[in-house]
């Protein structure tokens, strides 16, 4: 079994593959164990679009994007970089 960590990474490989059955799979993986993870619910809005389900893709964007620009929060640059190609593809 993969750490934590590692679910979200492997979700982000499969994603760049373009193999977004398994990149959702490993990607709803991760979220069920992490609260709050910005950069894990981007990858969600993304692969939710390349499979078609548009509805379920734009409310995991509007979820990102809503935690990103809480005034409180400040992106990393990863974030940032993850959300400029959501905001691209969504």
């Amino acid at each position: 079994m993969l750490p934590l960590s590692a679910k979200n990474t492997q979700g982000i490989v499969h994603y760049r593959r373009g193999e977004f059955d398994q990149a959702l799979e490993a990607l709803k993986e991760f979220r069920d164990l992490k609260f709050e993870e910005p950069s894990n619910w981007l990858f969600l809005a993304m692969t939710h679009w390349q499979l078609g389900d548009k509805v379920e893709a734009r409310t995991w964007y509007s979820k990102a994007v809503e935690f990103l620009d809480r005034e409180d929060y400040t992106p990393t640059r990863l974030e940032k970089m993850f959300r400029k190609e959501a905001d691209q593809l969504i």
